[in-house]
This record gives structure tokens, sequence and C-alpha cells, in this order.
């Protein structure tokens, strides 16, 4: 039985690996995490033969398998996520134009895969003001045609019902509120999540915020996530250092938009206490046969 079971996902895997597409630039790749969405996505494979995908930027993705870019995918999110489970898929779908307007960073047109998500526009428009209201963007439709969406009521839920699927033509109207900028917090935390805080917070506001970091979390390589003029910026913080040393007008400030990665340490003072009391039983072993031995 259990050879056979075994026999069944060897042939499986290696008709994943057979019928893999290769990926070529303007591919459309719908990219899912198990129970991340905030890193399931749908990403298009630039001129430059890149994608714009979380811990995954500046590594050419064109002429790769969609296998073999899950597994590269995969082996970057283990560092940060237990256990990820990644699926990639080449992407039949096609472009669509939609526009933003009101309190966003980089308001225009943009051109879209039709299944992607409101976030997916806000993001691409390079994420809302710090005096975006998110608790409802207004969405016009052909014939003037309104929606009211709960964006921030998807944002605390991941209840993707609260999206209507997108068309071509869309307008997006992001409204001026006193609600405050979100950010999300996501790795070595108590409360991975997206979260609405006020002007002038800073990493380690936002890292408390999400119930602070866990006693695995290295706090000397928190990652900074951030838009600038449209284009993803990605800061390494080595916040525990600035905080014993007393710098903390160095910590950067959080905007709308940005995201806070907590990494994982890769080797603890647990572990080494551990170790040395396993050395320590070792030792005291071997002395007690050495004794019975005499």
């Amino acid at each position: 039985m259990a050879k056979s079971i075994f026999l069944t996902l060897f042939f499986a895997i290696s008709l994943v690996h057979t019928q893999a597409a290769i990926i070529k630039v303007g591919d459309i790749l719908d990219v899912t995490v198990k129970n991340h969405t905030e890193l399931s996505m749908k990403v298009q494979v630039e001129k430059n033969g890149f994608i714009d995908y979380p811990l995954y930027q500046d590594e050419l993705v064109a002429g790769m398998s969609t296998s073999e870019l899950t597994e590269a995918i995969t082996l970057k999110l283990v560092k940060h996520f237990p256990d990820p489970f990644v699926v990639i898929t080449r992407s039949n779908d096609i472009l669509i134009t939609v526009s933003v307007f009101g309190e966003i960073k980089h308001p225009g047109l943009y051109e879209i895969p039709s299944r992607s998500t409101i976030q997916e526009v806000l993001f691409k428009a390079g994420g809302p003001s710090d005096f975006a209201r998110l608790d409802s963007i207004i969405l016009v439709r052909e014939n003037d045609k309104t929606v009211n969406i709960q964006f921030e009521k998807f944002l605390e839920s991941g209840d993707l019902s609260l999206l209507p699927p997108l068309k071509n033509n869309d307008k997006f109207v992001i409204l001026s509120g006193t609600s405050g900028v979100r950010v999300k917090v996501i790795g070595e935390v108590a409360k991975q999540g997206s979260y609405s805080i006020t002007k002038n917070f800073n990493v380690f506001d936002a890292i408390y915020d999400a119930g602070g970091p866990l006693t695995t979390a290295n706090l000397n390589r928190v990652q900074h996530v951030s838009y600038e003029n449209g284009v993803k910026v990605v800061n390494e913080i080595p916040l525990q250092r600035l905080i014993d040393a007393g710098l903390n007008e160095k910590i950067p400030h959080v905007k709308g938009g940005d995201t806070i990665i907590v990494r994982k340490k890769s080797f603890t003072w647990r572990q080494a206490m551990d170790g040395i009391r396993d050395l320590v039983t070792i030792i005291a072993a071997y002395g007690v046969i050495v004794n019975l031995g005499k």
C-alpha cells in the first residue's frame, strides 16, 4: 500500500515537471501561497525578464519553468515562514485598463491582468496616501454606475467576496479621510496582518501594533518594503542596534502601502543552551561508563 502511494506521488510530481510551462517575457503568472493572501498575487514578467514579487526582486525568471520558479520562491519564503506551500501557474489572463484617482501615490491609467484584485491595483499605483480613506473606495463603471468597496473590511477579514471582479475601463476613486495609514506586518510577530496606524509611526511602532516580535525574531534584519515614485524599495533595518544605541530618530517612518517583514533568527540562545545541556549529559554519561569499567 505504502509503495503504491509512493509511486503515485512520484509519477504525479514527474508529470508536473514534464508539463511545467517555460516562462517568457510578458507572461502573467498566478502566484498562490496557501494561508498567505498578502503573498498571493498575479505578476507580469517585465521586459528585463524579472518580476515584481516580495522577496524575489532582481532575479531573472524568463527562461525558467514554472516548477523551477515555484521551488526558487519556496526556498526564499521558507526562511521567513514555516512550510510555505507555493503554487505558480502561467495565466491565460488578458490585460485591461483601469484608472485610479484621489488619495493615491501615483494616480493615472494602468494596464493590469483582468483577474487581478483591487489590492494589486492600489500597489501598482504606488499605494494609498497617508490621508486615504479605505473603508469605502468608490468604483465607477460604464454608464456611471457606482459601487462602494469595503476595502478596509477586506484587509481585516481576507474575505475576497468583498472585492468585485475588475472590468475594462473601471475607475477607482480613493477618498480622503482621517483613518490614518495601513501597513502590513508579516514574519516573526505575534499577529501578522494589515494595521491602521496614525502619522509619524515608525517601523518599531508598526511591529508592536502587530503584537510585538516573537522570541525567534531577528530584529537586526527587519525589511521595510515601500514605494518611491512607483518603484519598490526594500531596505534592511538593524532595528535592535538602533534601539540599543538610542538612535530612535533613525528608525524609518512607515507610509500607506508599506510592508514590514520581520525575519527569523538563524540561531538562538535557547538552541545554544540546549546544545550545552546535551553536551553535559553526554560527558556525565561517559564518566559513569568509565567508572563502571574500573
